[in-house]
C-alpha cells in the first residue's frame, strides 16, 4: 500500500497475481457469484507466474478472503494513474462489480480505485458517490441527487455510464446488512425504501432501468451463456438487455434458494416503488415466477414420491396455514403466489397474464385439493387464497380462472365452520367479483348491456349449490363473530 510506484511499475507481476487469487481462491469459496461470469477469469490468467490453484474450497475462509481481497484493493487505491496499470480496463470492470459487494469495506475501496481513474462521468459525482457508501448518510444522499433531466445533479451526457456504477453502489447497500437497532437509519427496511425511491426517478431517458433489472435477475442468467462484460463495459444496453431475455431459457434448480428468496422478496417493493417503469420486463418476472412455482412443485412431487404421501399433504397445510416456519420450499412457494397476484393486480390492463395459463394451472393442481382444509382456524388468508382472489378481480384477468373448475371449487371450500372471518371475507371477495366480471357490472353497466361477455357469472352459477350448501354449513355452525361477516 505505501510504494504505489512500485505496484506501477511492477504491474504485470502483480495484476496477474490479483487475477489469479480471484480466480483459483475468491470466486472458488464464492462460487455461485455472478461477477466472475462477469470477468471471465479463465481466459485473463497466463501461466507465466505458474498455477497457484486449483485449492480447496474447504480450506478456504470468507473472513481471510475478505481480508486478502480488501488489501489487494487498497493497494490499487494507492495508484493515482491507474490507465498505467497492466490490463487496466479489465480492473475497471472489476472495481466496478465489486461496488455492489455487501462489504462496505470492500465496495468503498473499490469506489476509491475507481476515482482515481479520473473518468469524466465519474470525477463530478465523487461526493455523492461515497455519500451512498456512508453509514447512516444513504437517504440524504439519494435526497440530494435530483436526477431531472432539466434541472438535475446529472450531465445528460454522463448518465449512460454513470447510472450502473450507482445502480451496483445500491445493490450492494440493499444486501447489505443492518445494524440490528430497529430505529436506525440504516436499517435494511430505511435503505430499501430510499434506494427503491430514488430509483423511480429514472427511466426519463429510455433503458437506463434496464441495469437494475440485469442486477435482479442475472444469477437466473443460464450457466451456457456468456456474460463476460470486459470488453462492452457495464454500460452497453445492448448486452445487459440480451442478458436479461436469456433468463427464460433457465433451469432455476441449481439456484440457491436464498437467492431465490432476495429476488422474490425485492420483487415485491419493485413492484410498488418502480411500477410502470418496469412494465418492458413483466414477460421476464412472470416467467420467473412461474418457472420456480413449477420447480417447488417438482420437488415437492419428489419428496412425497407422487405427491400420496399423507406427510407431505400435512407440510402443505402447516405453510398455506401460517402455523409454523415452512420448509424452504413451502417459502419459496408462497413467495411466488404473492409477487404472481401483484404482477397481475398491478398489470392486468396492460399485459396478457393469460400466456401462462395452462402452465400455471398444471402446477397448482395438488395445491388446489389441499387449499380448503389448509384455511381450518387459519387467521390469515393463504397466499394461495390471495392469488385467486386477485385473478378474480379485473376483468382482463377473469380469463385465467375460466375452465377451471377445481380453483373455483376451491374457493367455495373455504367458506366452512371452520374458517375464521378474514378468510370468509377473501372467499366472499372472490364470488363477488366473479359475479360483477371484476366490478365491471356495477361500476359501467352499458357494457353488459352492449353485449360484453359474461365469463365469471357462469362460473358462480356452474357451481351455485356447492356455494348454498358451503354458506349452510357455515350459518349452521354457531360459530361466533358470524354476524360480523
Amino acid at each position: 500500500e505505501g510504494v504505489p510506484h512500485l505496484t506501477t511499475k511492477k504491474s504485470r507481476t502483480i495484476v496477474p497475481i490479483f487475477l489469479q487469487f480471484l480466480h483459483h481462491q475468491y470466486f472458488l469459496f464464492h462460487d455461485t457469484d455472478p461477477d466472475a461470469r462477469e470477468f471471465d477469469l479463465m481466459s485473463q490468467i497466463t501461466d507465466k507466474l505458474g498455477n497457484s490453484g486449483p485449492w480447496e474450497k474447504d480450506l478456504l475462509g470468507r473472513k481471510l478472503l475478505q481480508k486478502k481481497l480488501t488489501a489487494f484493493l487498497k493497494m490499487f487505491a494507492e495508484v493515482k494513474g491507474m490507465q498505467q496499470l497492466y490490463k487496466h480496463k479489465l480492473l475497471l470492470v472489476i472495481f466496478i462489480s465489486f461496488l455492489s459487494n455487501p462489504d462496505s469495506d470492500v465496495a468503498k475501496t473499490s469506489l476509491s480505485c475507481i476515482v482515481n481513474f479520473k473518468l469524466a462521468y465519474i470525477a463530478p459525482y465523487q461526493e455523492e458517490l461515497k455519500g451512498m457508501l456512508k453509514i447512516g448518510q444513504l437517504r440524504e444522499t439519494l435526497t440530494k441527487f435530483n436526477l431531472s433531466l432539466e434541472d438535475g445533479t446529472v450531465d445528460k451526457q454522463h448518465r449512460k455510464e454513470l447510472f450502473p456504477i450507482v445502480i451496483r453502489i445500491l445493490f450492494g447497500r440493499l444486501s447489505a446488512r443492518g445494524s440490528g437497532l430497529k430505529s436506525s437509519k440504516d436499517s435494511p427496511a430505511v435503505r430499501r425504501s430510499a434506494i427503491l425511491s430514488f430509483l423511480s426517478g429514472l427511466g426519463q431517458m429510455k433503458h437506463e432501468i434496464d441495469y437494475f433489472v440485469y442486477m435482479m435477475v442475472r444469477t437466473f442468467i443460464p450457466e451456457s451463456v456468456n456474460m463476460q462484460i470486459v470488453n462492452c463495459g457495464h454500460h452497453d444496453r445492448e448486452h445487459v438487455i440480451k442478458m436479461i431475455n436469456h433468463v427464460a431459457t433457465r433451469d432455476l434448480s441449481d439456484v440457491h434458494i436464498q437467492r431465490q428468496e432476495g429476488f422474490l422478496n425485492l420483487m415485491s417493493d419493485v413492484i410498488k416503488k418502480l411500477g410502470f417503469g418496469v412494465v418492458e420486463f413483466i414477460p421476464v418476472f412472470t416467467e420467473l415466477i412461474v418457472t420456480l412455482i413449477e420447480l417447488t412443485e417438482s420437488l415437492r412431487k419428489d419428496s412425497s414420491m407422487g405427491g400420496n404421501d399423507p406427510k407431505d399433504k400435512e407440510e402443505l397445510k402447516i405453510i398455506d396455514a401460517n402455523q409454523m416456519e415452512p420448509k424452504p420450499t413451502g417459502k419459496v412457494r408462497s413467495l411466488c403466489f404473492l409477487r404472481l397476484s401483484e404482477l397481475c393486480g398491478q398489470f392486468a390492463s396492460v399485459y396478457d397474464f393469460t400466456i401462462f395459463k395452462n402452465r400455471i394451472w398444471a402446477s397448482l393442481r395438488t395445491a388446489l385439493t389441499i387449499l380448503p382444509s389448509s384455511v381450518k382456524n387459519a387467521e390469515k388468508p393463504p397466499s394461495l387464497l390471495i392469488l385467486l382472489e386477485t385473478m378474480t378481480s379485473h376483468p382482463e384477468l377473469i380469463p385465467l380462472i375460466v375452465g377451471q373448475d377445481a380453483a373455483v371449487k376451491a374457493i367455495f371450500e373455504c367458506i366452512n365452520e371452520h374458517s375464521k372471518v378474514k378468510i370468509i371475507d377473501c372467499a366472499i371477495n372472490c364470488v363477488d367479483n366473479l359475479l360483477t366480471e371484476g366490478g365491471v357490472f356495477e361500476v359501467n353497466k352499458s357494457k353488459i348491456e352492449e353485449g360484453m361477455d359474461r365469463l365469471g357469472q357462469p362460473l358462480v352459477l356452474k357451481h351455485a349449490e356447492l356455494l348454498i350448501g358451503q354458506f349452510t354449513k357455515r350459518l349452521g355452525s354457531g360459530r361466533k363473530n358470524d354476524n360480523d361477516f
